[in-house]
């Protein structure tokens, strides 16, 4: 693919999406999240044209990049960060075996 070649690819998410684990899903794979007229924008430093945009009201996710974070990352990032989340909710501990990928669960009684 020629370097100044940009996808685009789309994603809808359900409506039960919590945008604030969303946001930390991004900030986990390098991207600066801001919030521009009601959108949820990730850009990247470090790739010219690597932008994501979620759009609340319709559940749709917008990737531009240049082969740099696929729709599949930032599906398991957020999958990482709701699973994070329900062992919080539940008491649990969570021990990350593989950085964003594995977790190892303990409860204490």
């Amino acid at each position: 693919m020629p370097c100044n070649t940009v996808t685009t690819t789309k994603i809808q998410w359900s409506q039960q999406t919590d945008t604030d684990l969303l946001r930390k899903a991004l900030i986990q794979l390098g991207y600066q999240v801001m919030l521009v007229n009601g959108v949820m924008t990730a850009t990247k430093a470090v790739y010219f044209g690597a932008v994501i945009r979620y759009y609340p009201v319709d559940h749709r996710m917008e990737i531009n990049t240049r082969a740099d974070t696929t729709p599949d990352q930032v599906k398991r990032a957020y999958s990482a960060q709701v699973v994070k989340a329900a062992a919080g909710r539940f008491g649990w501990q969570l021990q990350e075996t593989q950085p964003g990928r594995q977790f190892k669960a303990a409860r204490r009684f």
